[in-house]
């Protein structure tokens, strides 16, 4: 591939690309200060990519690369030029199309700017068209290169600060900063094209990057390289956090994608690593139903069906859609006004439904359509393809009502239904204690799925320890319980012991020499609560466990839990590993002796 070289510090855009200011006015901030708000574009158009370079295609969005430049030209910040827009929707399933109404896609953007707001440092830039839609707008390429449509009609904009950074890249650099000798190239791809961005990593991997991640001695390094991470990690759950309490909907799609890591710039003589801060970049692509009535809420997802190592495996057990017939059986009435039907619903689809999953029914009565949101009435299906249901309580138009009354015992066919499975933000929990084993445990020839099974594994027998251990809470009640479950089964301390921290050349016996293991299995603990539906220890009992006073406290154990470990091992930082440490393998391997009679 051709490569541009893109600097991240004061100075021209990348060769063959142009910052065209953008047409916002006078008014706007694009000439505020002096600094014009500006998108790149290609002077002669990427024969896949096109002319404007696309970071992201989101539900109902579209993420471009920009810049903020000044009466010269010349580039002082890169940004990201969010601008809503409906491209993404073409894909998604018919249920988030016809939910995501333009009403609900204005309140959801506009969360979702009071999330970013909240957390994003530096803060977001403001042109004031978070709210009120920026005009349709075209950009002139220079040098004859023509006009370039941005969008075709008024549009909401977000700005926001510009990393290239990825978690799993940056993590990379912390688990193997000295043996690999070689840093991971970043790039921005466009088309068949990629930015360079290599030269973001100004600092080398080998020479100042950590307090002791490029010195000799493996002490240091695998202790750093462990608080390093579950920085990272804190932050992933902290922004995530942040993100669900401004919208109290789940992301659903979270990955390792979904994070950026910004590396500030650091002192002479300091750890440049020790200023990277990630922070949650992809909103997710949930999507509320419209639903007043239930004592639960219940989100549509345009990837959900799609199988991924971040998402459980319970959530394949609940799903389809289609069309059918429904029988009405009878249709009680309650407080004078709502509706209960009791129905059943007749389809040769495919259905996979537990009871506390939803049915979304589209039916036509008399010429009106109705929405129904009904549950299993029972616990299992009929006959095969019959689904008994009793329907939510709903108040309906008076006509729609009378209509239903009528149709009692008259088949209506041609209904539309889709099953919605009952997950909240414990889905992203989940997600994010696999990404914790992606940052923690995969290393030294282990590949995700691997060290995932081992983790989960890990996650029952802790659980079933804790059945007869009494009140369980905080990460010292479960690091004991996983103290146990290590010393019953020699197997376990090889599987997932702290030398998958990193590529150093430890043996698992070693790595307990080097990481205190009150301390690892305090992190293993921490992790294993972050499963949800295995037990006691587990922070939600389900997919579905949402607290009361908001969808964003189920984080909140494992924010105190990870808080509790970045103050140990930042304290293990300072001491005299090479002292410490060495007397502790003396009067381990003399405990050892003294055991076994030797």
């Amino acid at each position: 591939m051709a490569e541009s070289r893109l600097n991240l510090v004061v100075g021209a855009p990348p060769e063959g690309y142009s910052a065209v200011a953008l047409p916002l006015g006078q008014g706007g901030a694009g000439a505020a200060g002096g600094l014009r708000l500006s998108v790149l574009v290609k002077n002669t158009p990427e024969p896949v990519g096109g002319s404007l370079v696309v970071l992201r295609e989101l539900l109902d969005a579209r993420v471009l690369l920009g810049c903020l430049c000044d009466a010269a030209g010349r580039v002082h910040q890169w940004v990201e030029i969010w601008v809503q827009s409906d491209q993404g929707l073409e894909q998604a399933p018919a249920g988030v199309r016809e939910v995501l109404t333009p009403e609900v896609r204005g309140t959801r953007w506009e969360q979702m700017v009071g999330a970013y707001d909240a957390f994003e440092r530096p803060v977001l830039i403001r042109t004031g068209f978070e709210s009120t839609p920026a005009p349709a707008m075209s950009v002139e390429v220079p040098a004859g290169g023509g006009k370039v449509e941005m969008t075709s009609q008024p549009a909401r904009l977000m700005v926001r600060s510009f990393t290239p950074h990825g978690l799993e890249a940056f993590a990379g650099l912390l688990s193997s900063p000295v043996l690999s000798g070689t840093r991971p190239r970043v790039g921005v791809p466009h088309g068949k094209h990629v930015i360079d961005l290599d030269r973001v990593f100004g600092v080398s991997a080998l020479d100042g990057g950590g307090l002791f991640l490029g010195q000799p001695g493996k002490w240091g390094r695998m202790i750093e390289a462990l608080h390093l991470k579950l920085r990272l990690l804190l932050d992933c759950v902290e922004s995530v956090r942040t993100l669900a309490a401004r919208t109290q909907r789940p992301v659903l799609n979270l990955r390792p994608e979904s994070f950026q890591v910004a590396i500030g710039d650091a002192a002479r003589g300091l750890p440049q690593w020790w200023t990277a801060r990630a922070q949650v970049c992809d909103p997710g692509d949930a999507v509320a139903l419209p639903m007043q009535t239930s004592d639960a809420s219940y989100f549509l997802s345009a990837s959900m069906s799609r199988p991924s190592v971040y998402r459980p495996e319970s959530l394949g057990l609940s799903g389809g859609g289609g069309r059918g017939q429904l029988r009405i059986r009878q249709i009680l009435t309650q407080r004078g006004e709502e509706i209960i039907l009791e129905g059943t619903l007749v389809t040769s689809e495919r259905v996979r439904m537990t009871k506390h999953d939803l049915v979304w029914l589209r039916a036509s009565v008399g010429s009106r359509r109705v929405d129904l949101y009904g549950r299993l009435d029972g616990d299992a299906a009929l006959t095969g393809g019959e689904l008994r249901l009793r329907t939510l309580p709903q108040r309906l138009p008076a006509d729609v009502s009378a209509s239903l009354n009528a149709a009692q015992g008259v088949p209506l066919s041609d209904v539309g239904f889709e099953i919605v499975p009952l997950v909240s933000t414990p889905c992203d929990l989940y997600a994010l204690g696999v990404i914790a084993v992606r940052l923690l445990l995969v290393g030294r020839g282990t590949a995700l799925p691997v060290a995932l099974d081992e983790m989960l594994s890990l996650a029952r027998a802790v659980n079933q320890s804790a059945g007869g251990a009494g009140p369980v809470s905080g990460v010292t009640d479960v690091s004991k319980l996983v103290a146990q479950v290590f010393s019953s089964d020699p197997r376990w301390l090889p599987a997932l012991g702290p030398h998958r921290l990193t590529e150093e050349d430890v043996t698992p016996e070693q790595s307990l020499d080097l990481v205190p293991p009150e301390v690892w299995f305090g992190v293993l603990g921490t992790i294993v609560q972050m499963f949800p539906g295995l037990g006691p220890v587990s922070r939600a009992r389900d997919l579905g466990d949402v607290r009361f006073g908001g969808a964003h406290l189920v984080f909140d154990g494992a924010v105190e839990d990870l808080d509790v470990l970045l103050r140990r091992t930042r304290s293990l930082i300072v001491i005299d590993w090479n002292a410490n440490r060495e007397v502790h393998s003396v009067l381990r391997r003399f405990a050892t002796g003294v055991g076994t009679g030797g």
